[in-house]
């Protein structure tokens, strides 16, 4: 009974630690780290981006629709692509940014004329690691498959959830093990709505962060598909590792490549 007990306690202080915020990013510490980034570095426009603390449901919908095409939505969606994809898209993309924006920083950019969103990249600060938090995305993404009146009924919640959770655990242990005790920013999110792709809002997004980094002394991490190592490379990055996410699944047989990429933000002063 004792044993039990301590077990209650130790999963209750576990839980209420999980769940602490990182104090939130606002305008100023934006535009203060903007103004030590080198401007030649900076896209401009990149000054209008604001931190968001909610995002509402049609702005959520417009991000994660962004993403269906991927990679890793066409193989999550098993055979049933058309069908199932939106909603598998706002299964996972939806809980990494619904926990970003619990425990996270985000950021938006939106059309100054018509304030449709135009695109938000979700990040941790160094001090507040994110492990834990992408913990919680692989919970958060096993509850909607379970609630979810249509893939109970349809047959593909199982396999889609297998898939899903092999990815965001495989991802996980590889983001501890190559930046173990390494202070860093990690991009969990960069998504930009599809009336505004090609027009360089993924990059003024970037450069927010990398002003963050610029000013902290840190490097940035995140993943990505192989459709964008070349567009991040562009951006400074460098592939750092590659891993193929198969599942262990007996009806599951191919994987998904994901890449792994840092910014070592070579324009710090290294004197500083």
């Amino acid at each position: 009974m004792f044993f039990i007990l301590t077990v209650a306690v130790l999963a209750i202080v576990a839980y209420y630690f999980l769940r602490r915020t990182a104090p939130k990013i606002t305008k100023e510490d934006l535009m203060q780290a903007l103004s030590k980034y080198p401007k030649q570095y900076q896209r401009e426009g990149c000054e209008k981006a604001q931190p968001v603390y909610h995002l509402s449901e049609n702005d959520n919908k417009a991000i994660c629709k962004a993403f269906e095409p991927g990679l890793d939505m066409q193989y999550v969606s098993l055979n049933n692509y058309k069908n199932i994809c939106g909603t598998v898209c706002e299964f996972a993309v939806g809980s990494r940014i619904r926990t970003g924006l619990k425990y996270g920083q985000v950021l938006e950019l939106r059309d100054e004329q018509t304030g449709k969103i135009q695109g938000i990249i979700v990040l941790s600060e160094p001090e507040h690691l994110f492990s834990y938090v992408q913990f919680l995305i692989g919970i958060e993404l096993k509850i909607p498959f379970f609630w979810s009146k249509r893939a109970r009924r349809e047959g593909w919640g199982s396999k889609v959830s297998v898939k899903l959770n092999t990815i965001a655990n495989k991802m996980l242990n590889k983001h501890k093990q190559l930046l173990s005790g390494r202070k860093h920013w990690y991009v969990a999110v960069l998504g930009v709505a599809e009336g505004a792709q090609g027009k360089g809002v993924g990059t003024k997004l970037l450069d927010c962060v990398k002003a963050f980094a610029f000013e902290s002394g840190d490097p940035v991490y995140l993943e990505c598909h192989d459709n964008n190592v070349g567009y991040y490379q562009k951006q400074g990055f460098k592939l750092i590792h590659t891993q193929n996410m198969k599942p262990k699944h007996k009806d599951i047989t191919e994987g998904l490549n994901i890449n792994f990429m840092l910014y070592e933000n070579p324009h710090k002063n290294k004197d500083d």
